[in-house]
């Protein structure tokens, strides 16, 4: 064994004799050919193939994949620190490698200017730049920052293992992230190394393509679910009575005369037995015109809660049953039922449906582009927005609904009580599954706020309505048009 030219050993074989070598090679010949060896060898062959692709089917299936693979490329800096005269020997200084290490990744090309991915920003503070339900800046969320956290310390071990454990990354001073569709999750680190012998820094930029693995297809049966039977809860009083005549007119249109298999139970939350009884009478008209439907009135006196209204109407439901709190303001379409029992799996998972609310109708005709509004219930910018805050459509079976508890009950009117219980499913064992939902719709109704509301009620309620009253291009051109209204007013009184 001889010294190699990087230090490792090399191994030098001395050949033989020639009339050894042709000798040895005969007789090794011989015991090949013969039929005893030739079939010993080939199941020895066919037995250690078989071997190998059952091994790689177990390393696919149950191999160690915490870390995922990453592709870096670093790109040059500029200047690095210069020698100084200090005693402390200096550690030796990065080196680029821009023009040694190539990125290895699929390329994302953009075909119009409406397909370039923006890049999120963010920073050492944990604050993330971005358009996130219109907020242009929140707080990194904490899986966010574990994942930051991650990468940065592959970036660090990278980039001690190229310029040797003396320098150390001292913090991210530029980060990029965005997701490739298809592709790959794509960072960029502007980070601060740090010398550990001395004071001095350098800047250096990595670039990581973090790709998707393959996909895992989780396949299950959902024929079986078509037939579950989803009970509407509906809280009503007597002041919402022309909203709940519109509701039920447009449930009979896609639910009874077309049998979706849905009970309704509307809570009734009223001291005046007059009121009562016209609801009753309403609700009875329509189980007469269809006997098969199951049209239901729960009563409830006090004041108007509907935690407390929900809470009951689900007490006298067994565990099994399949729940949807509603609202009377929200136009259900038929299609909505297929995910509900698709979406909500009793004892695993909960669906917590994105609502579209719709802006005021006066708003969207006196300040929209004139051929952008074919109806008032498009889903568009010009209509209306998601209603991204808001958890109080909900379709769950009622064991995952007593299991956290249920609402609050301690509080009375409307708001608060839908985010309480959602925080409690996050909490819990049970998955929340939140998406939007085209087929729920939020119809835009006048509304005031009650000033003997709670005050974090009371606030949710002016936000509510401040959001959807219109967009802000819209309530812009609201303010401009009186603005400028005045200022014709005021010249002309001058002249």
């Amino acid at each position: 064994m001889l010294p190699g030219v990087d230090g490792s050993k090399v191994h030098i074989s001395r050949a033989r004799h020639k009339s050894d070598s042709i000798s040895h090679v005969s007789h090794a010949a011989a015991q090949l050919l013969t039929p005893k060896h030739f079939l010993r060898d080939s199941i020895r062959i066919v037995f250690g193939f078989l071997l190998g692709l059952c091994l790689r089917e177990l390393l696919l299936r149950y191999g160690d994949t915490t870390d995922t693979e990453m592709t870096m490329a670093i790109y040059d800096s500029g200047p690095f620190p210069k020698e100084t005269d200090s005693a402390v020997e200096c550690p030796p200084c990065p080196i680029s490698c821009s023009s040694s290490i190539a990125p290895v990744y699929r390329e994302y090309n953009p075909k119009t200017r409406f397909e370039v991915i923006a890049y999120e920003y963010f920073n050492s503070k944990n604050q993330l730049y971005g358009n996130f339900h219109d907020e242009p800046r929140i707080g990194m969320y904490s899986y966010h920052k574990e994942n930051v956290k991650h990468i940065l310390a592959e970036v660090n071990r990278y980039l001690q293992l190229l310029y040797g454990t003396a320098w150390s990354v001292k913090e991210i001073v530029n980060g990029y992230q965005r997701y490739e569709p298809g592709l790959h999750s794509n960072y960029i680190f502007d980070v601060l190394l740090k010398s550990n012998l001395n004071s001095s820094t350098v800047m250096e930029r990595v670039e990581l393509f973090q790709p998707f693995s393959e996909l895992n297809i989780n396949h299950g049966s959902v024929q079986t679910l078509n037939s579950e039977t989803v009970y509407f809860l509906l809280p009503v009083t007597y002041t919402v009575l022309d909203r709940l005549i519109a509701f039920l007119a447009y449930y009979e249109e896609q639910f009874l005369q077309r049998e979706g298999n849905v009970y309704l139970l509307v809570i009734v939350m009223d001291s005046d037995a007059k009121q009562v009884k016209d609801i009753k009478e309403l609700l009875q008209k329509l189980w007469k015109k269809y006997p098969s439907s199951y049209v239901r009135t729960v009563e409830m006196e006090g004041v108007f809660s509907r935690a407390k209204a929900l809470d009951k109407a689900a007490k006298q439901l067994h565990e099994g049953s399949l729940l949807f709190f509603c609202d009377v303001d929200v136009r259900v379409a038929f299609e909505f039922l297929t995910r509900c029992r698709h979406n909500a799996k009793r004892g695993v998972q909960v669906f917590y449906p994105v609502v579209f609310s719709q802006y005021n109708p006066v708003i969207i005709k006196s300040f929209s582009p004139p051929n952008k509004i074919r109806t008032y219930w498009d889903i568009s910018k010009y209509t209306g927005m998601w209603l991204h805050y808001g958890f109080g459509m909900v379709c769950l079976f009622n064991q995952d609904y007593q299991e956290v508890g249920g609402f609050r009950l301690d509080r009375a009117g409307w708001g608060g009580e839908d985010v309480e219980l959602y925080e409690r499913h996050v909490k819990s064992h049970l998955r929340v599954f939140r998406a939007m939902d085209p087929s729920l719709i939020h119809t835009y109704h006048d509304k005031n706020c009650s000033f003997s509301l709670a005050s974090d009620q009371y606030e949710m309620c002016v936000a509510t309505l401040a959001d959807t009253y219109g967009s802000r291009s819209q309530l812009a051109k609201k303010i401009l048009l009186a603005e400028q209204t005045e200022f014709f007013k005021k010249q002309k009184s001058i002249h």
